[in-house]
């Protein structure tokens, strides 16, 4: 899990939405896959809140808000 928090850093600090939301993914598959459900369902959370910002900028044509 160290290096998902160190990829999630770095996609923070460079508002890379998407990356972020596809990290996010696959931090709740790993969960999923230890039986930690809750923190699967924390994950994906995240990963639809990144997704959406992905999408909000892809709309404001790069411009994030």
């Amino acid at each position: 899990m160290d290096y998902y928090a160190k990829a999630g850093a770095i996609f923070d600090k460079y508002g890379w939405n998407e990356s972020n939301s596809v990290l996010w993914y696959n931090i709740g598959e790993t969960w999923m896959d230890e039986g930690e459900l809750a923190k699967a369902k924390k994950a994906y959370e995240k990963a639809v809140d990144y997704a959406k910002a992905s999408a909000a900028c892809t709309r404001n044509r790069g411009r994030c808000a």
